[in-house]
């Protein structure tokens, strides 16, 4: 890997803090294990089971599809490959890469010559940046500086369009990169001309005229026949361009120092959570905006493009809410749509889904399958798409400051980095986010000064560390410097409460979170084969006990570790035991209805029951009514 970090180059606004490269942290516990079923699933084996992504794929040279899955694959699979250090995977995603740099035309355009769209060479750059800090090759250098220079002289003659014009922003990411690292001035130019042909995301936060589910206030048949040549309604109502769009206004800020992106980068997600947002920490889209109802879907591809916005806005912004935001994500929603295997998925997930089967809902616009497990259910950008939500998860979990290095997200993890030329380990040790328990270990060959910035995150109250014996009480929701000369071995004994917090959303319904999970109660459930023979085949999933709870809120809730080791989707080390009761909640329209508003209950209704980590579950309630006695 490279042994340097780019925090931005003026005149462009330098970041907080900068990512490590590719290889510098490596994964421990049960995130090691949940990225080797990823290995062992489908990111690994995709050419066997999805022929879109096969040796016959355009970007492999095939005839096969030439638009953005091998991009999209390829932007997971490769960190995935360096962090788990598997030569199978690693020896596929470098066949992409060598692919992509040999096919360079000699003005600077590349890939399949059958597709001529900016936007999935967007997605390879990605890819390519990566494989850049993960190796230091400099082909990469020379090749996306030839690129971006034909991007620079003919974007005025062949503009973003459709997708690409609404993903545009995304291209700043390498593009600001690239100019930090090689600071060749037409990337200046160029940056504001991606600016200027993205749609006006910053404007649409600010204004933000989508504030009710649009089957009420846009039908699907109406959106279609927009004569708007930008398709403007149909992308900012999207939801993988919103939560691709949460990061523009940072990107669009530090290039061009526009108070307007600074006011919007703020406003966009609370305004999409007010109007649309779910208790999992995402807002609806199945597959435009889709309103508060828990019954509603969300995009396994949004999952992944919201958590890549996060780790975006905690470079650029440094501002600790995004790691909470990201948490929130990476504990719950992305896991959700999985099957324990790590190899089918949904193409949509509900907080409340009681049934998984091709039925008729209240979509938006997607298709009867959306939420039943398959390789490719619905439709198969998420197939391509997801790989990316975990390994880039696990590489935003420490980054760089220009004092030291810092920690966003305590999963067990190893870093190794050089901080004046000297090399610095930190071994996080720990079941975080199922414990709260967490030790940092510090080592170091020499004496050496640093800086070492915790997030403690602002649901953490009480939190408290303990170094050379002494006790500290950081602040929660900002970050705790630790700044001295470390040397040999220092350990952080860090415990960050699960405080057990009700949260109050849509028709007074409410879910419940302990530290950084939600929970919710699962429902005994029954897979039953639709067609396929494994690994590719589909499943619906169907209940097979009661579902319709109400949450009894005067009584008390307890944390209970079972003293289990962690086993995806199969053992939870964590569960929440509360009270509720029994009460009429019917389904609609094959999903579970509103939930309803204060039901009275019988006292002889009351039970236990046990919640366990929303990520952890596949039928599920998740925001329930509150039982009134």
């Amino acid at each position: 890997m490279i042994n340097t970090v780019f925090f931005g180059r003026e005149p462009m606004r330098e970041t907080p803090f900068a990512p490590l490269p590719t290889g510098a942290i490596m994964p421990k516990g049960w995130l090691s294990d949940r990225m080797q079923l990823m290995v062992d699933g489908t990111t690994g084996h995709i050419h066997e089971v999805f022929p879109d992504l096969s040796d016959d794929n355009a970007w492999l040279g095939g005839e096969g599809e030439s638009w953005e899955r091998g991009p999209y694959w390829l932007d997971g699979a490769l960190p995935l490959a360096f962090m788990t250090n598997d030569e199978e995977l690693m020896t596929r995603c470098i066949r992409y890469v060598e692919h992509a740099l040999g096919s360079q035309r000699e003005d600077g355009f590349f890939g399949p010559s059958g597709n001529e769209d900016w936007w999935p060479r967007t997605v390879m750059c990605k890819a390519l940046m990566q494989y850049y800090s993960a190796t230091g090759d400099k082909r990469v250098l020379s090749f996306m500086l030839k690129y971006y220079h034909y991007m620079y002289v003919n974007l005025e003659e062949k503009p973003f369009y459709d997708w690409a014009k609404a993903r545009a922003g995304e291209a700043l990411v390498t593009v600001i990169w690239l100019y930090s690292v090689t600071g060749y001035k037409f990337l200046l130019l160029l940056s504001k001309m991606i600016s200027e042909q993205t749609l006006n995301w910053s404007g649409n936060f600010t204004a933000f005229p989508y504030t009710t589910d649009l089957k009420k206030s846009l039908p699907f048949e109406d959106l279609k026949k927009s004569t708007d040549p930008t398709r403007a309604n149909y992308h900012y109502t999207h939801v993988v361009n919103n939560a691709m769009a949460l990061k523009y206004p940072a990107l669009f800020y530090n290039a061009l120092s526009s108070n307007r992106d600074l006011d919007a980068m703020h406003a966009g997600f609370d305004r999409l959570m007010e109007h649309h947002g779910l208790a999992v920490g995402i807002f609806s889209g199945d597959e435009h905006l889709s309103g508060a109802s828990p019954s509603a879907g969300v995009e396994t591809c949004a999952v992944v493009e919201a958590m890549y916005s996060f780790e975006n806005l905690l470079q650029f912004t440094g501002e600790a809410k995004y790691g909470d935001r990201l948490e929130t994500l990476a504990f719950g929603a992305l896991g959700a749509p999985m099957d324990p295997k790590c190899v089918l998925h949904q193409y949509l997930q509900q907080p409340n889904q009681i049934r998984c089967d091709i039925a008729k809902r209240a979509w938006y616009n997607n298709n009867d399958d959306s939420n039943i497990f398959g390789i490719e259910p619905n439709y198969g950008c998420c197939t391509a798409n997801l790989h990316q939500g975990l390994p880039k998860y696990a590489q935003s979990l420490w980054m760089a400051s220009k004092r030291g290095l810092v920690c966003q997200s305590y999963a067990p993890a190893s870093v190794s980095w050089h901080i004046d030329n000297e090399p610095v380990r930190i071994e996080v040790e720990g079941n975080y986010p199922y414990d709260e328990k967490i030790r940092l270990i510090v080592k170091t060959r020499k004496p050496i000064k640093f800086a070492l910035d915790l997030r403690i995150p602002a649901w953490a109250e009480g939190a408290v560390f303990t170094l050379d014996g002494e006790s500290v009480s950081p602040k929660v929701g900002e970050y705790h410097t630790i700044e001295r000369m470390w040397s040999g071995q220092t350990v952080i004994d860090l415990t960050l409460p699960m405080n057990i917090r009700v949260n109050k959303h849509y028709r007074q319904s409410v879910s419940v979170s302990a530290g950084a999970l939600v929970f919710a109660m699962p429902i005994k459930e029954k897979w039953v084969k639709i067609k396929g023979n494994y690994p590719v085949d589909e499943f619906e999933v169907k209940p097979d006990d009661h579902w319709g709870y109400a949450l009894i809120l005067d009584e008390p809730m307890e944390l209970i570790k079972t003293n289990q080791d962690y086993v995806f989707k199969k053992q939870s080390p964590v569960k929440l035991r509360c009270k509720a009761a029994l009460i009429d909640w019917n389904e609609k329209q094959n999903s579970a209805d509103v939930p309803p508003v204060l039901p009275k209950v019988n006292e002889d209704d009351i039970v236990d029951i046990e919640l366990i980590p929303y990520g952890e579950t596949t039928l599920r309630i998740t925001q329930f009514p509150v039982g009134r006695r």
